[in-house]
């Protein structure tokens, strides 16, 4: 049967069959790399994206906050500039609201891992901005 096909078929039906044999494996490897693409790698990178914008980036934020409150402490102390001094105040004010939402954050991710499921107080704190608020009144009314 075989040599039957082999010796009836045009030139344009064997171009066409070496054709498709040849783009065969292209179209495999795609579907396949799509495959491991949609189920494995893209839930894992969206993982590691979450994770920086929720941890790496708020202590980040914190460090260059803590590194800048240092340039209005030196100029006062080198120059005795009091000026400085509503400089810094500025700069430690944003630090405790970076350290409220880094203890917020943390305590979310404990609950998670914890009980699988976050507090309905924490996420409406979250949301409506009052746990920040009310902890830099805090602390800013005892210092």
């Amino acid at each position: 049967m075989l040599d039957t096909i082999g010796r009836n078929g045009s030139l344009r039906f064997w171009i066409a069959v070496g054709m498709a044999l040849a783009i065969l494996p292209l179209g495999l490897s795609a579907a396949g790399g799509y495959l491991v693409l949609d189920r494995v790698v893209i839930g894992a990178f969206e993982d590691v994206a979450a994770r920086q914008r929720q941890q790496i980036e708020p202590t980040q934020r914190l460090r260059l906050l803590l590194w800048d409150a240092l340039v209005p402490v030196d100029e006062y102390l080198d120059q005795g500039d009091s000026r400085r001094g509503t400089a810094y105040r500025e700069i430690r004010q944003r630090i405790e609201v970076g350290f409220g939402e880094v203890h917020h954050r943390a305590s979310i991710a404990w609950w998670t891992a914890r009980r699988g499921s976050r507090p309905a107080t924490a996420t409406t704190a979250s949301r409506s901005g009052s746990l920040r608020s009310s902890t830099v009144s805090q602390r800013s009314s005892t210092v």
